[in-house]
């Protein structure tokens, strides 16, 4: 991953806030004129929505362009990096979690959120600064 940790996040595609705090992407389904066309024609919308869960949209609601990368993923291991870990040992055992977490724990958990920001990053949904 090619992501600059002083990088700044910033969102590039409209959002909504659910009641439950979870966030929904409105993400346009063609960009070419084309596209645009044939949704018109087909009367269909020309976007759709894509819903985040709880650890996803924690990420997008730091992408504000205050946050630096390594703010984000500090933030989130802080949020999030016990319970990236207990699902790991349910998966590999206790035994491999235990070496995770003393030799790098923290490059695990920190690697989940990079690659969540990896992926909006190569989709246009956010752009860094």
């Amino acid at each position: 991953m090619n992501i600059d940790e002083s990088a700044r996040p910033v969102r590039a595609v409209e959002w909504y806030e659910e009641e439950d705090g979870r966030i929904t992407l409105k993400i346009l389904k063609f960009k070419s004129r084309f596209g645009k066309w044939l949704c018109r024609t087909l009367k269909r919308p020309p976007y759709f929505f894509h819903p985040l869960d709880e650890k996803g949209s924690f990420i997008w609601k730091l992408c504000d362009g205050t946050h630096t990368v390594a703010c984000i993923l500090e933030k989130y291991e802080n949020t999030y990096g016990e319970e990236t870990l207990k699902k790991l040992e349910n998966t590999y055992g206790r035994e491999k979690i235990e070496e995770l977490r003393e030799m790098r724990g923290a490059e695990v958990i920190r690697g989940d959120a990079m690659v969540f920001l990896e992926v909006l990053r190569r989709q246009g949904y956010i752009r860094l600064e």
